[in-house]
């Protein structure tokens, strides 16, 4: 007969036994969590969702890009904050148009309607703005021209870049094939795998990773000591700092005293603002200026004087004609360099 002394021995090591065993268990699924910690953003899941980078760089769009009818649309937000253009909404004969300007570029396109103004010439395109849920979207792939960019959609992997022509691109080639990462760590997933010689666009680089766009549109992380012959192929384009007067050209000056209204009233809407910038540029171009300084005092909304600098400089810099304002205590000088050539 067992003693009762063994049996408890016997529950003793038992419960030793399952508390040890609860102990491993634990520390097992603790060491699995801080694995998915670790590596879990190493990966991308699979998905056919349209992906849209902006000159070759992840992009975060207030409202996501989508296709209709094979035509690319952007919202206004997102053409403001990624293409460096000032876009806004005017009501112009009682209809909402869209106004975009770029450094050289004055576009109107009108609501409801297939034709657009680019510096005072009608042409029609293929698409209207759309509007929805209170967001207009701008049918881009129609207007790249204007905008200076060049769209290249990737069927296949439902990508589509969006290059800027006046910004810098380098690319580079691999000397050996390579494993395209989704983060720059060994550990994460392959996105595609490169071959020996491809081409890839270079994003940004350090000492052990490159991030690059490859052939196929996909955008990751590859090893820097696999590449070689870097090189620009497209360089920076600023139009605004290469127009710029030297000391001794015709510059005119514009104030107050050269209009027959405030200029508050001459700013105060589209159409006012191009009839003014239409009679400036014809006066610029008749004494075959250099320059045009902007000089008005008085000027209560500042939103639409902004509007009507922004919109001026393309029609002046288009024949190489500097615009030059002089800054007042209630005008921002960031935005009037942002519209202007230069500030005094």
């Amino acid at each position: 007969m067992r003693s009762k002394n063994s049996g408890h021995r016997n529950s003793n090591k038992d419960n030793f036994f399952k508390t040890y065993r609860r102990i491993i268990i634990v520390l097992l699924e603790l060491i699995l969590l801080c694995l998915i910690f670790n590596f879990a953003p190493n990966y991308i899941k699979d998905t056919n969702e349209l992906k849209v980078y902006i000159n070759s760089n992840d992009t975060a769009f207030k409202y996501m890009p989508f296709i209709e009818n094979s035509t690319l649309y952007i919202s206004v937000d997102d053409i403001n904050n990624f293409l460096g253009v000032r876009t806004y909404v005017e009501n112009i004969n009682n209809e909402d148009n869209i106004i975009s300007v770029s450094e050289n570029k004055v576009i109107l396109m009108k609501e409801n309607s297939n034709e657009i103004e680019i510096n005072n010439l009608s042409l029609k395109i293929d698409d209207k703005i759309k509007e929805k849920e209170g967001v207009y979207y701008i049918p881009i792939s129609d207007i790249d021209e204007a905008y200076n960019i060049e769209i290249e959609e990737y069927i296949d992997t439902n990508i589509i870049n969006i290059d800027s022509l006046n910004t810098e691109k380098k690319v580079a080639y691999l000397n050996k094939k390579d494993k395209l990462k989704y983060k720059d760590t060994s550990f994460s997933k392959t996105i595609e795998k490169l071959k020996k010689g491809e081409e890839v666009t270079i994003i940004s680089k350090d000492d052990k990773w490159t991030k690059v766009q490859s052939r196929d549109g996909h955008v990751g992380y590859i090893k820097t000591k696999n590449l070689f012959n870097e090189k620009v192929v497209r360089e920076n384009l600023n139009i605004a700092n290469e127009i710029k007067p030297e000391e001794n050209d015709d510059i005119s000056e514009l104030s107050n005293n050269d209009i027959s209204s405030g200029i508050d009233e001459i700013t105060s809407s589209y159409e006012s603002r191009k009839e003014f910038i239409l009679r400036i540029l014809d006066t610029a171009l008749s004494k075959r200026l250099k320059g045009v300084k902007v000089n008005f005092d008085n000027i209560n909304n500042t939103e639409n004087y902004y509007r009507f600098l922004a919109e001026l400089r393309p029609y002046l810099n288009d024949y190489g004609i500097s615009l030059i304002v002089v800054k007042k205590d209630n005008l921002d000088e960031n935005t009037l360099k942002e519209v202007t050539n230069s500030v005094e």
